[in-house]
């Protein structure tokens, strides 16, 4: 059986930042897209490390860890590589996992523990100053009747035993975080009360910034309110790590937030 992990992103994202390729919403939303490029002025021109580098050496912590840790066969680091290498290869006898390339990868339970279809674990995530989430380092039991009933990507595993789900079929490759929503229609799906993810809500995230957008009453536009906010999540992210220093790679993104002020 080939273990398989996909990266979620598009290839050499970090090379020039392109929002129109692949937020088109942004981008039909001007003052949204307006908003976001000022974010990322601000960002170039007051912290040390530039916006997509720094994305770009996040990037190189995740996937240096996920190779370190040797659960995987196969790493496909973007969406192009991925459906190029379903294009080839067939989606039966795999375990296939997808996370975002800035998510802390923890572990994959062994192949008996498995059963063919959907396995979803525990959904866990990190959030300094409560972005997205609460705030902190929290973990949620996943269950149709719990509080959280959707799934995201990086907390399942598809188990190609049997139960035959296509990579390419469903176009996987390039499906959202929730598309698991509806593949656990069509397909068995099995529970299990444990993490194998951290997903990462960073001060990067064009997700928390259109949350601030939305709901924010503070001008994040603005340069002295923009750096106030960077400080606050350092700290805070220094908060967490301190807190829970067993926590893979934590250390390592610590201490590289630490370097953008």
């Amino acid at each position: 059986m080939r273990k398989i992990c996909h990266i979620r992103c598009n290839n050499y994202y970090w090379r020039e930042l392109d929002l129109s390729g692949h937020y088109t919403n942004w981008t039909k939303a001007k003052s949204q897209f307006k908003y976001y490029t000022q974010i990322i002025n601000l960002w170039d021109k007051n912290l040390k490390i530039k916006y997509l580098p720094f994305r770009k050496q996040i990037r190189d912590l995740i996937l240096d860890s996920i190779s370190n840790i040797g659960c995987f066969d196969i790493i496909l680091e973007s969406n192009q590589h991925c459906e190029e290498y379903f294009n080839k290869h067939t989606s039966s006898d795999i375990l296939f996992y997808q996370q975002d390339d800035d998510d802390i990868f923890l572990c994959l339970p062994t192949l008996d523990e498995l059963s063919d279809g959907i396995n979803i674990f525990n959904y866990s995530f990190i959030d300094p100053v409560a972005g997205r989430r609460k705030k902190g380092y929290k973990q949620r039991p996943f269950g149709f009747d719990q509080s959280t009933n959707r799934i995201q990507s990086n907390h399942s595993l598809i188990y190609n035993k049997n139960n035959y789900i296509d990579i390419i079929n469903h176009k996987l490759y390039e499906a959202g975080h929730t598309y698991y929503d509806k593949l656990v229609q069509t397909y068995k799906s099995t529970i299990f009360d444990y993490p194998i993810s951290i997903q990462f809500y960073h001060l990067h995230s064009i997700s928390v910034w259109k949350q601030h957008f939305i709901r924010c009453k503070l001008n994040y536009t603005e340069k002295d309110i923009f750096i106030d906010y960077v400080s606050n999540y350092i700290k805070e992210l220094d908060i967490i790590y301190n807190a829970n220093n067993n926590i893979p790679l934590l250390n390592d993104i610590n201490n590289l937030y630490k370097q953008l002020i």
